[in-house]
């Protein structure tokens, strides 16, 4: 049974991700990005998010919404991971180590075939991310060190005119229109060095732009056998 042709604009998306691939595997950037092929995700106003962070990101992750998260791997993938099992096509920019964590992200949600790294972009991080951004729905850039303020404003608005949602990872970006942080966590089940683990909390901070931060405590409602786990809203 022959396979059925490719709409129009699923058409043009496959070029404008074969243009992608090309540009990335070209000078500077050589060998240092793994690339996956298809369309991008359906049309939406927001992304959806995880079970977990419902309450954190009550309305998804916009298209064009610019987002910090300062330091926590499991709220970072809880993010992606959201939106990736919506149908939507991420990459990350930079963290090595998180790339090669395959089996976290998708524990997470992400779909790993939707999952586009750059592990390594060296000194062309930023071009890195200013190529992704318009060819998939959300990129996850992690610096290693401090980004002038003028270069964060140019990928915040190349963002916004693209409907990308541009996550910050590792590092505070001013001018975000999210910021999400954890302030430490704790396991549940064990008391003076005995009993079982039950799970784990984690409190976390969720500040929008012109608004009064919010925190909250995430974290497994149940033993791990049992669930992924759930979220309760501790104050505001």
């Amino acid at each position: 049974m022959a396979a059925a042709l490719p709409s129009r604009e699923q058409g043009l998306a496959l070029d404008k991700r074969a243009a992608l691939a090309a540009v990335l595997r070209s000078s500077p950037f050589g060998d240092k990005v793994g690339t996956a092929s298809g369309e991008r995700g359906p049309a939406s106003s927001a992304w959806p998010s995880s079970a977990l962070l419902a309450e954190v990101v009550p309305g998804g992750l916009r298209r064009g919404q610019v987002v910090s998260v300062p330091g926590s791997a499991q709220l970072l993938l809880e993010l992606v991971g959201g939106a990736s099992a919506a149908g939507a096509w991420c990459a990350l920019v930079g963290q090595p180590a998180l790339a090669r964590a395959g089996r976290a992200a998708a524990a997470c949600g992400v779909v790993l075939e939707r999952w586009l790294l750059v592990p390594e972009p060296g000194p062309h991080w930023a071009e890195s991310v200013a190529a992704l951004i318009g060819a998939v729905d959300v990129v996850v850039a992690a610096p290693t060190g401090p980004v002038p303020a003028a270069l964060v404003g140019r990928l915040a608005a190349r963002a916004r005119q693209h409907g990308t949602v541009l996550i910050a990872f590792g590092t505070t970006w001013p001018g975000s229109d999210l910021e999400i942080r954890a302030e430490g966590s704790r396991w549940r089940g064990v008391a003076d060095g005995r009993g079982e683990l039950a799970g784990r909390e984690q409190d976390v901070v969720a500040v929008t732009k012109g608004s009064r931060p919010r925190h909250m405590v995430i974290g497994s409602a149940n033993p791990p056998s049992q669930g992924r786990g759930g979220l309760r809203l501790v104050g505001s």
